[in-house]
């Protein structure tokens, strides 16, 4: 499925929306160079969550303020860590979609 560059941007603006929702955070703090295992987890989840949706990285990577290739590996190392059943990612990403699924709905 292609999107097209608009869409791709909305779909990566509510994704960050609902990390944000979900880690009790503010865009700033997410986009900082504040390295800390819950930022690192949120932003990689982020990534993971947008390859899915098929947000290309390049996009996603001007809205969290990060290169392509840092958003390419955070994919790859989380979808790695989800493969494995790391608890603190498929614990975050399990929320940030259960998230993203209510807003699409109209629940929240």
């Amino acid at each position: 499925m292609s999107l097209d560059c608009f869409s791709q941007y909305a779909i990566g603006e509510r994704i960050i929306d609902a990390a944000c929702a979900v880690g009790n955070v503010s865009y700033l703090q997410l986009i900082s160079k504040e390295k800390t295992a819950f930022l690192n987890n949120l932003r990689g989840v982020c990534c993971l969550i947008a390859w899915e949706r098929g947000v290309h990285a390049r996009r996603f990577s001007n809205l969290i303020h990060r290169t392509r290739g840092c958003v390419l590996n955070m994919t790859k190392r989380n979808l790695t860590l989800k493969r494995a059943h790391d608890n603190l990612t498929v614990e975050t990403y399990n929320l940030i979609t259960n998230y993203l699924n209510s807003t699409e709905n109209g629940k929240v």
